[in-house]
């Protein structure tokens, strides 16, 4: 049996130029192939703060490595320029 997803980390970002929230999630959890390995899963959600809703998925990035740097640099990114940090190669 494999195991459900385990949430990590969370965080809510505001871009201050633009005032535009967004849901920063990373959980680990099984992959769909019959090995079932554990892996990483970082995505982005704009976020409605008046109504505390998650909105439309902006970003998603997977990987078995460096999840904790992939969610604290697009966390930054967001906030400094109201982008997703895109270029997981460079997460380290």
């Amino acid at each position: 049996m494999t195991k459900p997803s385990e949430g990590m980390i969370g965080s809510y970002v505001c871009h201050m130029e633009s005032g535009k929230w967004f849901n920063v999630s990373t959980i680990e959890r099984s992959d769909s192939t019959m090995y079932a390995m554990r892996f990483s899963e970082t995505i982005v959600w704009e976020w409605d703060a008046e109504k505390k809703e998650r909105g439309e998925m902006i970003y998603q990035y997977g990987g078995s490595r460096r999840c904790l740097n992939v969610h604290f640099n697009t966390c930054r990114s967001l906030f400094d320029t109201g982008l997703p940090f895109t270029d997981a190669d460079d997460n380290d």
